[in-house]
């Protein structure tokens, strides 16, 4: 993201709420230029549209900018740390095993909780919504068949440095695929082994 923009970012999230002229003066740059910036950051979801400043005084009402929720990822996150330090302190307490059976018991809860897959649809419908669901879940799934098999490829591992101290989330993943599809699955390489994606061979 450009750094005049990463600023405006920066301010608004400090300030809670600004206007074109507060925001140009603090930056030392023209309305317009500053028009021009938070027009991007509206189109990109990641300041909401001119709300009015409430003020008791007579005058032109004036219009200020605050962040939408999706701006978050802009700035520093420690979300992986505490998930690492929590799953070291969940598997010293109850163990690997009980760790892993409890991992194993989100993924029955949220399968409660997603549309229902026919095991009797053909693999490849099951395979399509796998990938459409995992998809949505950050990990960029795709799926072929190749040589009279079918393989589930995933470009993008939403929780990799946890995943890379805790193999615990890749057999989790692994679960719910053979879950949703009702076949056998194979690991064949993982992101965490410094591989480019993540390959599942399905055995259906």
């Amino acid at each position: 993201m450009q750094t005049r923009r990463q600023e405006i970012l920066a301010i608004l999230k400090r300030n809670g709420e600004a206007t074109v002229d507060e925001l140009a003066s603090m930056l030392e740059l023209t309305p317009v230029t500053v028009r021009h910036h938070l027009d991007i950051l509206r189109a990109d979801g990641l300041v909401q549209s001119p709300a009015v400043r409430r003020h008791d005084g007579p005058g032109r009402p004036q219009y200020v900018y605050t962040l939408t929720d999706a701006s978050a990822v802009h700035f520093p996150q420690r979300y992986d740390q505490l998930m690492v330090e929590l799953l070291d302190e969940l598997k010293a307490t109850v163990g690997p095993r009980d760790a892993q059976e409890l991992l194993y018991r989100i993924i029955e809860h949220r399968l409660e909780n997603m549309p229902r897959v026919d095991l009797a649809w053909p693999l490849e419908q099951r395979l399509e919504h796998l990938t459409e669901y995992l998809t949505r879940q950050g990990h960029i799934s795709s799926w072929e068949r190749r040589d009279g098999r079918w393989y589930l490829y995933s470009s993008n591992c939403p929780y990799l440095h946890v995943a890379a101290e805790h193999p615990e989330l890749c057999a989790m993943d692994t679960f719910l695929i053979r879950r949703l599809i009702g076949a056998q699955v194979v690991n064949l390489q993982h992101i965490t082994d410094g591989s480019h994606m993540c390959i599942y061979r399905i055995d259906g």
